[in-house]
């Protein structure tokens, strides 16, 4: 196996990335901090015929980005004995040359910025914005802690001196809590939107003030339940909605199927949102049948 690996980020003497290759769980080939200036280096092993993994690992060099600047290329499976012809080897020497005129080229190449998401070393105090503005903060500085709405959960995910994984995992928690109603409710309602065409909430990233009511309020919240009843399986969910017989309906429309004067709208099986006040008025008369269909 043949390749190549460079360091395509900033040249600098102090920005370097480190790469290994790995075949099955031996390590086969190590370049360690990897310039900018050092070109690419030339990956040549051998296979073993039994081999099952070939593994190409790169790290950055402790500030988070450069492993993400790391490239690998121009890679070869050969033979070990390879036999060229003088054609061959003529069409060989002039890609060689080719590539080494490339190699030049990108190695004079200069990349003086990078952008790239880098952890805060001091995490930024947050206060309270007026106006939603980021440029009037005011009040005392807040503390890491969830929706107080939801008084069902435990608001705190740390303090100010909290390390930023600390806060990642208490907020990851926070969201996952078997107490949490708001997780579950989206999952399924994106679930049932992705089966069904429609969610039962038809604002699926929505679900504050300014987003849909739910057309069935008590089919979400006991999809919520059964999720949680099933494991929080997603795969669970899924056998439900395709077994289920809202789902194996027949999509072929008919003037005579009882369920057109019942739920022409598809309301009862696609949660769509009601919008003008005579279906409102429609629905409301004929809201427990529909549900019974």
């Amino acid at each position: 196996f043949t390749a190549q690996v460079g360091y395509f980020g900033q040249r600098s003497d102090t920005l370097t990335a480190d790469v290994w290759v790995f075949v099955d769980n031996e390590k086969v080939a190590e370049f360690r901090d990897l310039k900018r200036a050092q070109g690419l280096q030339d990956i040549d092993i051998i296979l073993p015929k039994n081999a099952r993994f070939l593994t190409l690992m790169s790290t950055d060099a402790g500030n988070l980005i450069e492993m993400d600047q790391v490239g690998f290329g121009n890679p070869r499976l050969k033979a070990n004995a390879t036999v060229l012809s003088s054609t061959e080897r003529e069409r060989l020497a002039k890609f060689q040359a080719e590539k080494a005129t490339l190699d030049a080229k990108i190695a004079a190449l200069e990349l003086r910025k990078v952008y790239s998401v880098v952890a805060e070393k001091e995490i930024p105090e947050v206060r309270v914005l007026v106006r939603g503005n980021p440029e009037s903060p005011s009040g005392d500085p807040l503390e890491p802690a969830g929706l107080a709405a939801l008084n069902m959960l435990n608001r705190d995910l740390g303090s100010s001196g909290s390390r930023e994984d600390e806060r990642r995992a208490a907020l990851a928690r926070w969201i996952t809590d078997p107490k949490n109603p708001l997780t579950r409710r989206v999952i399924v309602n994106r679930l049932w939107l992705w089966h069904f065409g429609q969610g039962i909430v038809n604002t699926p990233s929505d679900f504050g003030s300014g987003g849909d009511r739910p057309s069935h309020p008590k089919l979400l919240d006991w999809l919520a339940e059964e999720l949680s009843r099933r494991g929080d399986s997603l795969k669970a969910m899924h056998r439900l909605f395709l077994t289920s017989a809202t789902y194996q309906q027949e999509s072929r429309y008919d003037d005579d199927a009882p369920g057109i004067s019942v739920d022409g709208g598809n309301l009862a099986c696609f949660g769509a949102r009601i919008r003008d006040a005579s279906r409102r008025k429609w629905f409301a008369t004929r809201s427990s049948s529909s549900a019974a269909s």
